[in-house]
């Protein structure tokens, strides 16, 4: 009945509702640098949507924005977990893709087809990157963080060999987006000489993008 499909598409979006309260970068402790899955999403969707066009991609461009939105839903349930948690033994890699599957398959229980196979289905192809679309989400998704620290100030930027080179796995996997990669870095580099942050040679890194590629 459409009335039960309604409320389970109602159900799904209340869920969705945690997506806007978790917060990411509250392991580091700078009120600045906190925002929420969202925030983040949402830039995210809107960079892929039009460096897509600027950069005359040949990709399916309103696939490439579903993957965006839908990217880091796993983290209604229990958040956001920081790369550097799993690092620092915080908690295990196993334990971090057991919460985002348990997040995925009650959404999976609440919506009605086809969204729900279409929804599990967008976030394992970015989760995997196994399509052109998806490793181009996936590089984005790496520069607006990069973006989001720069943004946010040098007094929070404290471990610049990390942020430096935060994106450019995902920019090697997705090559045509090394002349962004190479301005928001432009960027970060002054921010960090702006508050005498050591920038050291080897956090330039986009030249050697360009040979590789």
């Amino acid at each position: 009945m459409q009335e039960d499909r309604i409320a389970g598409l109602v159900d799904f979006f209340s869920m969705m509702r945690k997506v806007k309260d978790n917060k990411r970068f509250t392991f580091s402790g700078e009120p600045a640098l906190v925002e929420s899955v969202a925030d983040h999403s949402w830039r995210t969707a809107f960079m892929v949507s039009m460096f897509a066009d600027e950069m005359k991609l040949d990709i399916d461009r309103q696939h490439a924005v579903k993957l965006a939105i839908t990217h880091d839903i796993c983290e209604w349930l229990h958040g956001d977990v920081d790369r550097r948690d799993v690092k620092n033994g915080n908690i295990t890699k196993q334990d971090k893709e057991s919460r985002e599957a348990e997040a995925m398959q009650r959404v999976r229980d609440v919506l009605p087809e086809p969204y729900s196979e279409e929804v599990y289905t967008l976030w394992e192809e970015y989760d995997k990157e196994s399509s052109e679309e998806a490793r181009f989400v996936k590089a984005i998704d790496r520069i607006e963080t990069m973006m989001h620290v720069t943004e946010s100030g040098h007094e929070v930027i404290t471990t610049p060999e990390i942020t430096s080179v935060y994106a450019e796995r995902a920019v090697t996997q997705f090559p045509k987006l090394i002349p962004l990669l190479a301005e928001v870095k432009k960027r970060l580099k002054e921010e960090c000489e702006a508050g005498n942050i050591g920038w050291k040679p080897e956090f330039d890194g986009v030249e050697k993008l360009h040979e590789d590629s």
